[in-house]
This record gives structure tokens, sequence and C-alpha cells, in this order.
């Protein structure tokens, strides 16, 4: 399946073709700004954060100026739409939870995290493949059972990221899924982390607004600067240029 990087004008995603970024690399056979989930998540990684992808995509003559505030997405089509990719597109910050081996050890780590394992069994509660392993990881934290608990998670995750090809007979990754999950708990960390540091939502919101209003400006050569910068709470990756 195709995925494309989207941004939002009024109602409609418009597909940006990164295909001419330096730091993309062609893996797929797919055409017309159309690329495989991992071509898209490899090229992204390579950015610090959202702030230093949408300026070289400005730069690139993908976006235009006033696309510097607009939502980017991940999207595949389906009938005459773009669907949604969730839980967001990740940047460098997001590189350990994209090795195959490494989530799987920040998944088991979290198996005394019962906030976690909560929103775990809620997001994957409809899951077909998951079904059963959700059901026992719920029946885990209700009863206590800590060890059962440990392997139920990790047939969890081998049944989430990977699966089998009756063609070849190889169990290969499914990366959609991998995708998803690795993005799912890697959020849960962010906003932990600044819950932690004391960021509310109204501050996160605020200093997203600031920067890309920034970058507008830096863009656009209209870029004053201030006399005095006051340095707000630090979070490692997060969109900030103060």
């Amino acid at each position: 399946m195709a995925y494309y990087l989207t941004i939002r004008k009024k109602d409609t995603y418009i597909p940006i073709d990164i295909g001419c970024l330096t730091c993309f690399t062609k893996l797929s056979k797919y055409k017309s700004g159309g690329c495989s989930l991992e071509e898209i998540d490899r090229c992204t990684m390579n950015y610090i954060n959202e702030y230093f992808f949408k300026e070289d995509l400005y730069k690139a003559g993908l976006i235009e100026l006033e696309d510097i505030a607009r939502e980017l997405t991940i999207r595949y089509k389906k009938d005459n739409s773009y669907e949604l990719v969730r839980n967001g597109i990740p940047y460098r910050r997001t590189k350990n939870y994209f090795d195959l081996y490494g989530l799987k050890f920040i998944l088991l780590s979290k198996h005394k995290d019962y906030i976690f394992l909560e929103k775990l069994v809620s997001y994957y509660r409809n899951s077909y493949m998951n079904n059963i392993n959700v059901s026992k990881i719920k029946y885990c934290m209700e009863s206590g059972k800590r060890e059962l608990l440990n392997v139920t998670l990790g047939e969890f995750y081998m049944r989430e990221v990977t699966k089998y090809d009756s063609t070849t007979g190889e169990v290969k990754i499914n990366y959609k899924y991998f995708h998803d999950l690795a993005m799912f708990i890697y959020n849960y960390d962010i906003a932990l982390e600044k819950k932690q540091l004391g960021i509310t939502k109204e501050e996160d919101k605020m200093e997203r607004e600031l920067t890309f209003e920034y970058l507008k400006k830096s863009l656009s050569g209209d870029l004053v600067e201030p006399k005095k910068k006051v340095k707000s709470k630090d979070l490692e990756g997060q969109i900030s240029i103060f």
C-alpha cells in the first residue's frame, strides 16, 4: 500500500512528494508521490523535530510560507479520500522505538505501569489479531499475575508486529502495525515527560504556535531578533527555538 505525507489545506489533504529531499531513500516501487510507510519514517527521523522538517520542505519548494503552521500527517488512499495513519510523524528522538528489539524491551519494561497498560488495553480493545492477548493483559492486571503479564506482553508484541507469509513460509515484520505501536508508546512517554516537567497543554500549544510563527518570519526575512529571550521548560526534541 502506498502512503503519502500530506498537508491540510481547509478540508483537503494535499500530498507532498518528499522524494526530492536529500535524506530520502527510495526503497519501494510506488510512484507519483506515493511511498512505503517505512520510507517516510526513515526520511522524517533524520530531522530533530517538525520545525526543521518544515524548514527543509519550504527550502525544497514543497510547501509554501502559509503552510508552515498547517498540519502534516501521513495518510493512505482509501476510495476517494486520504485515511489517517494514527499517532503522528516520527522524528529523530523516536529512533529507539523503531528498533525491533528495542521496542520490545521498552514495552516489557512497562509491566508495572498500570496507567500505561490501561491505555494499551483500551487502544487495542478491538484488535482482531490480539484480542485474546488484550483480554489476558486485562486479566493479569486485575489478578496481579506479574509473571504471566510479562509473557503475555511478549506474545502481544510478536503477534502485533509480525505476520506469516504463506507463500514463502517466512515470518516478516508487519511494518504498519509496528509503526503504530512504536508511536503509541512514544507518545505516552512524551506526555508523561511533559507532565513531570509541569508543561501544560496550553503551554505546549502556545510554544508550538510561537515557534512556527518564528520560522515563518525567519524564512520570509521579516525576523527581528528580540532583545531578550525567555527560556521555557526544556524537553529534548521539543519544538522550540528559544
